[in-house]
């Protein structure tokens, strides 16, 4: 399946360094997320097929991605370790929020596809419980 950009080497890369909106022509790219500042990122409308992957690229603020309309169609899988010592799962079957807390590290990342209804979310962080995926309202 062709996706919605062509050309250059980073038509599949969108850096987020405030608050944004993602579109559907931002389907397919992996964002790159700022979180040296509370950026929340909203998603867009659930649409079947539609995926990101939203990398945190710094630290300091706990940025959030949110579903659109803080709807409850958040459905997914956090896990989080360190070097072998403590090791979170957390699941969540209506959540509206995922939150890459203060402290997580460059390179946590979340995946998220959409069946047209609900987010599937799986998300990993290399620090003990940095992602949380949570219902806010």
């Amino acid at each position: 399946m062709a996706r919605p950009y062509l050309g250059g080497t980073s038509g599949g890369v969108k850096s987020v360094s405030s608050s944004v909106s993602l579109q559907e022509a931002d389907s397919g790219k992996k964002i790159l997320l700022d979180g040296s500042a509370a950026n929340v990122v909203t998603l867009p409308a659930p649409k079947k097929g539609m995926e990101f992957k939203i990398i945190l690229t710094a630290t300091g603020a706990g940025p959030t991605v949110v579903s659109n309309a803080s709807a409850n169609i958040m459905i997914g899988t956090v896990i989080s370790a360190t070097n072998d010592a403590a090791q979170a799962i957390q699941s969540d079957a209506d959540a509206d929020t995922i939150t890459f807390v203060n402290g997580g590290v460059p390179g946590d990342y979340c995946d998220l596809v959409s069946d047209g209804t609900s987010w599937y979310v799986f998300g990993f962080s290399g620090v003990d419980s940095k992602i949380t995926i949570t219902k806010a309202s």
